[in-house]
């Protein structure tokens, strides 16, 4: 009687493994030396089905590039015509950017050519990269909260300001909200790692944050890089091409559905051995 029990509570037990996976399962496939592809479902309250795409990039195997506009003609592309045009094996949005397409919300440089140089106040992170002294990080989020940011962004030839997700305690900085849309964004991991993040389903990006504090990436930091039908990534190995697109949600039409839009600053990755030292902007005569 007593096994009889025993079994039937076994059976259950299996039974319920087998049909509740947990939400995070995911796995990462290899792309390339140093970049993998990972996607993981994530439960939302405030969305259905979605999942958060990543690339996985080793900073010492990839070098990053900042394709910025510059102070004259504007000239914008989806992210594939970039990758396309620039060679580089994937993208993502650099930054929002102001109502002439051109400049960037927050500071913005890359080696010698200023985008935005004002700083912020409302933005607490800073994406840097070609560092100026070989004892820094190659690549890093600084957090203008925990960090001497000030002094540390002198040290870097390329600085991208955005939105702090995630604080360096591993708090959601964003409050819950109703306003939903899909979500592009850079992540570092603990062991130094680069994250291109993208979250097609709209959804809050207070939910979103929980999601990315949940899932097993490893994550230490993240900041926020675009929103809505802009939001994009996009992958250009020459077996492995792939786009992932933002959406937004209208009042009356519902979710739109997505496509690649024109955008004006974007950052990529290339293999370190065909890093070029030339300054990559978009200035007239380009």
């Amino acid at each position: 009687m007593h096994r009889s029990i025993r079994t039937a509570a076994l059976v259950t037990s299996l039974l319920v493994l087998l049909f509740h996976v947990p939400s995070h399962a995911g796995s990462w496939e290899p792309l390339a030396q140093g970049l993998e592809l990972g996607t993981f479902p994530i439960d939302a309250h405030d969305a259905s089905s979605p999942a958060i795409s990543f690339l996985r990039i080793d900073p010492d195997r990839f070098c990053f590039k900042l394709i910025a506009q510059g102070t004259s003609l504007t000239r914008i592309a989806t992210l594939e015509q970039w990758c396309e045009e620039k060679h580089l094996v994937a993208a993502i949005n650099a930054s929002m950017y102001r109502e002439d397409r051109q400049q960037s919300t927050g500071y913005m440089k890359t080696r010698g050519l200023v985008n935005n140089g004002y700083i912020n106040p409302r933005f607490g992170a800073f994406f840097v990269f070609d560092p100026k002294v070989r004892s820094l990080p190659k690549v890093a989020i600084l957090d203008r909260k925990n960090d001497d940011w000030r002094r540390l962004v002198t040290k870097y030839d390329t600085v991208i300001q955005n939105f702090r997700l995630i604080s360096a305690t591993g708090k959601n900085l964003w409050p819950p909200s109703n306003k939903k849309h899909s979500i592009a964004a850079i992540g570092m991991t603990t062991d130094g790692r680069v994250l291109f993040i993208h979250c097609q389903t709209p959804m809050s990006v207070y939910a979103f944050n929980q999601a990315l504090l949940h899932l097993p990436v490893n994550l230490k930091t993240a900041m926020y890089v675009e929103g809505g039908p802009e939001a994009a990534m996009h992958l250009n190995l020459q077996d492995n091409r792939r786009s992932w697109m933002g959406q937004y949600e209208h009042p009356l039409l519902g979710t739109i559905h997505e496509r690649l839009w024109p955008i004006p600053n974007v950052i990529g990755i290339e293999p370190v051995r065909s890093c070029q030292q030339a300054v990559e902007t978009n200035a007239t005569g380009e």
